[in-house]
């Protein structure tokens, strides 16, 4: 109310709820990045590219030629038909290697989705503790108000 009688309340007002303004408005936390999934292939270095390339395809295929220097990241933003093309090239397939594409494409859809369920119960379980401490504080701070009086 803008009349003067009632400032004294209004002020009284503010402060009891503006420890409440606290938990209400806060700002966004930004979130760390967990620990590289080295079970993705997204995540894969070249050496370690390749050692699964020559495993998968019993030596049939040369990692220089399907994936030369590529990480594993750069040989799943490959288009399909390249990647087949380059695994024909070497002798395996186009059967075998539409399946080594789809088994390579499959573990690095698993292996993500997996990391995102982690990550989505990390944040709830964060959000939760931190609305246990929330609701502790604010207790703590009425309480407080309450025996001062205010």
């Amino acid at each position: 109310s803008p009349l003067a009688v009632d400032a004294q309340h209004s002020l009284r007002t503010l402060r009891f709820y503006h420890p409440a303004q606290r938990f209400t408005a806060r700002a966004a936390k930004t979130t760390q990045p967990g620990p590289v999934d080295r079970r993705n292939p997204a995540n894969w270095p070249p050496e370690v590219l390749a050692r699964w390339v020559a495993e998968k395809t019993s030596g049939i295929v040369d990692p220089a030629v399907l994936c030369p220097d590529m990480s594993g990241r750069q040989l799943l933003r490959l288009p399909e038909h390249d990647f087949i093309r380059r695994c024909v090239a070497c002798g395996l397939g186009e059967k075998r290697s539409r399946e080594l594409y789809t088994k390579l494409f499959s573990l690095m859809v698993d292996r993500r989705d997996a990391d995102r369920k982690r990550q989505r119960q990390d944040q709830l379980a964060e959000a939760r503790a931190q609305r246990a401490r929330d609701e502790a504080e604010f207790a703590a701070e009425l309480e407080r108000r309450v025996r001062a009086g205010v």
